[in-house]
């Protein structure tokens, strides 16, 4: 088995985006080992929509810009593919690169602003600490959802008969590595970056 081949099953991915209100949205990838060193740190150029791509991808903008343009742009970028990749921005779902790993939602229990509907999610806009998105997030219907360690996690429904599989897994690395934390290390390190760019 090869080196990277054995560092994908003993590490772990956190995939995020930010938006910061001059910029744009600027995506974070972080690999980490069990015991929550970094492995592999990833992040994008900002990408910002024109007002045509608002307008003609409409309620599926989000989808696009982060599961089609910022998550793959990163995932396929890294030497190191873990057999797990965690995010807590849900149109990330939609990464293409997620086919080779499983894409996992992570919803912080501190975090209240979440939908806690899908008629709400279409109301509602997704909120994250730099601010808000300009655009609503479409529901995602098909969806599967379990808890471990205190986090809610959601999973897309096709993968659900790997769920068991899945927690087990995710169980050896909660047990060293408080699973929302890593994303707080991925904003401070992309803040950190536009300030000794600017």
């Amino acid at each position: 088995m090869s080196d990277s081949a054995l560092k994908s099953l003993s590490a772990i991915g956190f995939l995020t985006v930010i938006e910061h209100q001059e910029h744009g949205l600027f995506g974070g990838y972080l690999v980490l080992n069990r015991g929550g060193r970094p492995l592999e740190f990833h992040c994008t150029a900002p990408v910002k929509p024109n007002r045509a791509q608002e307008i003609l991808y409409g309620p599926t903008l989000a989808d696009y810009l982060y599961g089609e343009q910022i998550g793959p742009a990163m995932v396929e970028n890294a030497k190191i593919r873990p057999e797990i990749i965690c995010t807590d921005v849900e149109p990330l779902l939609a990464t293409q690169a997620g086919k080779q790993s499983q894409l996992v939602l992570i919803y912080d229990p501190d975090k209240q602003d979440e939908p806690s509907s899908q008629e709400d999610s279409q109301r509602q806009w997704h909120r994250r600490d730099t601010g808000s998105h300009s655009w609503p997030q479409p529901p995602h219907t098909q969806l599967a959802e379990f808890t471990l360690a205190g986090h809610r996690l959601v999973v897309p429904q096709s993968r659900t008969a790997s769920v068991g599989q899945l927690t087990s897994a995710l169980a050896g690395f909660a047990d060293t590595i408080e699973l929302s934390e890593p994303f707080q290390r991925i904003r401070d390190a992309i803040e950190e970056a536009q300030q000794m760019g600017s």
